[in-house]
């Protein structure tokens, strides 16, 4: 969407163009100044548009100005706003990084905060990662949506049954006992690592070859899935931890 909106900026160049940038609070308690701060910022805009061109043309890009404020929804600011306006465009946007207060007037777009906040705005897939369930969320900036399909999510079923045995058998001494709970350990690891190689195989119809990936999980599950995946290249980051049951997940 941001994409569509710069390349209409530069399109409007030679038009007058309005740039208005300036930093907000994401914090509730920080918040109640942003309103105050922001016609403050928009009525010294006025004031130097006023000096830059004459009534016919200053009236309707005021009034656009005006309607752009109106719409700001104060209780939900992120970091950042930009207030776009010329003759053909009329565009609000929030920015989730921190940026400097600017009012600039001239005959192109300041864009090189929303230039900033396209290159944001890419694609990227995060993998859930346990040893009993997997789950694959793609997402752009902060927004995440979970893939269902017949691969994901997917569920570990360990088919494995065992009888461990009783300690006063004859057959079992604590030796015995011991060695066969190593062995069963290392069954149970190569069941996972199989388990991962599946899932590893799963993600080849889903990523790209240009999709970053971000795996959450915990220490040891990461390490015998980076052990048989073919998509560690793409792996842009990791999140240690198992985070397979929560809705939200911090990137970056």
């Amino acid at each position: 969407m941001t994409k569509d909106i710069l390349k209409r900026m530069l399109a409007a160049k030679g038009e007058i163009c309005i740039s208005i940038i300036m930093p907000t609070h994401d914090m509730s308690r920080e918040r109640r100044n942003d309103k105050i701060e922001i016609k403050n910022t928009v009525k010294r805009a006025k004031e130097k548009l006023e000096l830059y061109t004459d009534g016919e043309i200053y009236k309707p890009l005021v009034a656009k100005l005006d309607t752009l404020v109106g719409q700001i929804d104060f209780l939900h600011n992120k970091k950042g706003i930009g207030i776009f306006v010329s003759p053909s465009i009329a565009e609000l946007i929030s920015f989730p990084v921190n940026v400097e207060e600017k009012i600039v007037i001239g005959d192109s777009f300041e864009i090189n905060e929303v230039a900033y906040l396209t290159s944001l705005e890419a694609e990227y897939a995060v993998l859930l990662l346990s040893e009993k369930k997997v789950r694959l969320l793609k997402g752009k900036m902060d927004q995440l949506v979970e893939v269902h399909n017949n691969d994901f999510p997917d569920h570990y079923e360990d088919t494995h049954e065992y009888s461990k045995p009783g300690r006063g058998s004859s057959f079992s001494p604590q030796n015995n006992l011991k060695g066969f709970e190593k062995d069963k350990s290392i069954i149970e690891d190569i069941r996972i690592q199989d388990y991962f190689r599946s899932v590893d195989k799963h993600l080849n119809g889903l990523l790209t070859a240009d999709l970053p990936l971000f795996v959450v999980a915990p220490v040891e599950e990461l390490a015998m899935f980076e052990e048989v995946s073919q998509h560690n290249k793409q792996v842009a980051g990791v999140i240690h931890g198992n985070h397979t049951k929560k809705k939200r997940i911090g990137i970056g």
